[in-house]
């Protein structure tokens, strides 16, 4: 089965660095598990629940203030705390 695909691909956030890119890493997330990579998975998912519940951190379309960049190194900063296998952006 095929879906319509979207009709809105961003064009007008390209290289603002203010995209939201929690679907992004979770739609990965999804992918680990599907590979069997289930403890990986786990790790990001926590990581970026952590970024968007504990410290906070939305993209615009969430209200927030935070860039693209912003989020994502605040999810690696949350692997790196449980985890090695990242580094800085």
């Amino acid at each position: 089965m095929f879906l319509q695909g979207t009709r809105n691909t961003g064009k007008s956030i390209a290289n603002s660095n203010t995209a939201n890119p929690t679907a992004m890493l979770l739609a990965s997330c999804l992918l680990l598990d599907h590979l069997k990579l289930h403890a990986y998975a786990s790790m990001i998912r926590r990581a970026v629940l952590s970024t968007v519940t504990e410290t906070q951190l939305h993209t615009a379309d969430l209200g927030g203030r935070g860039s693209t960049s912003e989020v994502v190194q605040s999810v690696m900063n949350a692997v790196q705390s449980t985890g090695p296998q990242t580094r800085s952006i």
